[in-house]
């Protein structure tokens, strides 16, 4: 019995490895966010595209590829 239910608690555990990913990369692209108050009258923020980050802070300018 004991052996039945620790298998039946493994199998559990390991199928729901297996559960479906979430993409969110469909909810970030085309948005811009902006992180505010950190310093004051500043603004820091960072857009999202296909394969690509761009984003401003202050006078700096920043852009990166992603996957």
């Amino acid at each position: 019995m004991k052996k039945l239910l620790l298998f039946l608690i493994a199998t559990m555990l390991f199928v729901g490895c297996f559960g479906k990913k979430e993409d969110i990369s469909s909810q970030i692209i085309g948005n811009t966010y902006i992180l505010q108050g950190v310093l004051p009258e500043s603004e820091i923020d960072i857009n999202f595209e296909k394969d690509k980050v761009s984003g401003t802070s202050s006078v700096n300018r920043y852009f990166a590829n992603y996957t």
